[in-house]
């Protein structure tokens, strides 16, 4: 076979993998390896792109796949770009990282900060003492669960708690019940394993009827391990009835350069957020203002 004909034929094979791998991205509602497209969809949708921009003759022929790049490149972009208003709560969301040896700089912004509602990820025993016990006389009401290796998940509030703390069977979040002058807000603090073929799928899952069970406001804050267009995200939305603060922040660096936005916070009224500096962790810390 001629160089020509091997072309002529890898071209094609290239085309249809991409186009493949970019419709992929928003099959999360039915496949865990969706869910893991989903968090590379940038990625292989301005590859379609900049792979068929060059080979526009026919234009019948690529116009299709440059339809999708363009559309999942929007599906993208929007997330960072929505305004959004800032509302009555305050809530300070950060994963600790259980290699975290220095708590000073996070606890100085914290207090700086001054929220209604903290919410943290990473939770070692060290941290316990070094950060929820520090913050106990400022935020008294406090719920620890614990979750894996790297540590649990807590929630910390200067609030009264309007219930018992509930830790799901189906380990990853604290669940409180807070007495807020805006009436009783139940404050989730959420940690998601990594997308497939890790166990994030399952363990959205087995969370989401309690989840849904939840009565009144809502809010969830945490480490999703998903971006925001990602099913997970929608799935926990749906089921506590809130909307993403916005707009989207990259919190964490895949090994170190490559951004990406997996921690969130979600309200009944959606709300604004910033990010914070490291401060001692890998992932920055989020500060929302949300509508219970």
């Amino acid at each position: 076979m001629s160089r020509g004909n091997v072309m002529r034929l890898i071209h094609p094979g290239i085309t249809l993998c991409l186009i493949l791998l970019v419709a992929g991205s928003f099959a999360g509602r039915w496949s865990a390896f969706g869910d893991a497209l989903a968090v590379v969809r940038p990625v292989v949708a301005g590859g379609l792109a900049l792979w068929l921009l060059p080979r526009l003759k026919p234009v019948w022929a690529v116009l299709p796949g440059l339809v999708l790049a363009g559309f999942a490149l929007i599906s993208v972009a929007v997330p960072f770009v929505t305004p959004a208003a800032p509302g009555p709560v305050s809530l300070y969301q950060k994963n600790l990282s259980f290699r975290m040896t220095d708590p000073a700089p996070l606890l100085a912004d914290i207090l700086a900060v001054n929220p209604d509602v903290i919410t943290l990820q990473e939770v070692t025993e060290a941290h316990r003492l070094g950060v929820m016990q520090a913050l106990a006389a400022r935020y008294p009401t406090q719920g620890f669960c614990p979750f894996a290796g790297v540590g649990g998940t807590a929630v910390l509030a200067r609030w009264p708690a309007a219930g018992p703390l509930i830790c799901p069977q189906t380990k990853g979040a604290t669940v409180l019940p807070l007495a807020m002058p805006q009436g009783r807000i139940t404050v989730v603090a959420l940690h998601l394993h990594w997308p497939f073929p890790y166990g994030q799928r399952a363990q959205v899952e087995a969370l989401l009827p309690g989840l849904a069970g939840l009565s009144g406001p809502v809010l969830v804050a945490g480490d999703f391990n998903m971006v925001p267009w990602g099913w997970p995200l929608t799935a926990v939305a749906q089921a506590t009835r809130t909307q993403r603060a916005g707009p989207a922040q990259a919190s964490f660096y895949i090994g170190g350069w490559a951004p990406v936005a997996i921690d969130h916070v979600l309200a009944p009224g959606g709300g604004a957020v910033l990010r914070r500096d490291p401060l001692g962790s890998d992932h920055l810390g989020l500060v929302a203002q949300v509508w219970p």
